[in-house]
């Protein structure tokens, strides 16, 4: 074997196992990023069911505005759908923007029920309804928090994966840059 063919070989080798460790990298960061969306989607799963304690709490106070306890309890199916939407594939920029879109309107509908309860003397002081709320405030505090993480994963993905020489890998394998919520 002539030196010419030693170097090559050599070469050739430090070059897959620079693929090879820069793809793992790329792949444990995605990885965190699923990791991160577990927990999004625990807090989410807390909240939809503190919400559904609630409309069950200001149900009988609330008759006239049956329409809007309705709207709470779909734009909550229709949030968490688009959650477990995104669970297979977190990195997937259109199907956070698509979960974003059902949380925004979720958010929309809530607020309008928050604002009628706390319109409501009788409802603010049901005990039923004051723990709903408060265990409401703590969820939102720790879906902030979990959201925070997701975000930051993400951006440490985004930021290898388009960093030289892991973007020629970027490319390569497909890897496309993941949406932050």
């Amino acid at each position: 074997m002539s030196t010419s063919q030693i170097v090559l070989a050599v070469v050739a080798a430090v070059l897959a196992f620079w693929a090879i460790g820069g793809y793992n990298r790329v792949i444990a960061l995605r990885n965190a990023i699923s990791v991160a969306w577990t927990r999004v989607e625990e807090e989410l799963t807390r909240r939809r069911e503190l919400a559904l304690q609630l409309v069950d709490a200001v149900r009988s106070e609330m008759t006239g505005e049956a329409a809007l306890l309705d709207s709470v309890i779909a734009a909550s199916s229709q949030a968490a759908a688009a959650a477990q939407a995104v669970r297979p594939r977190a990195g997937s920029a259109r199907a956070v923007a698509s979960f974003g879109m059902a949380q925004a309107v979720f958010d929309a509908v809530a607020g309008r029920l928050f604002t009628s309860i706390e319109g409501s003397e009788v409802l603010r002081t049901r005990a039923a309804v004051a723990v709903a709320l408060n265990g409401w405030r703590e969820a939102e505090a720790s879906i902030g928090f979990a959201r925070q993480g997701f975000n930051e994963a993400v951006q440490r993905y985004n930021a290898a994966a388009q960093l030289f020489p892991t973007r020629v890998l970027s490319w390569v394998f497909g890897f496309t840059a993941a949406g932050v919520w």
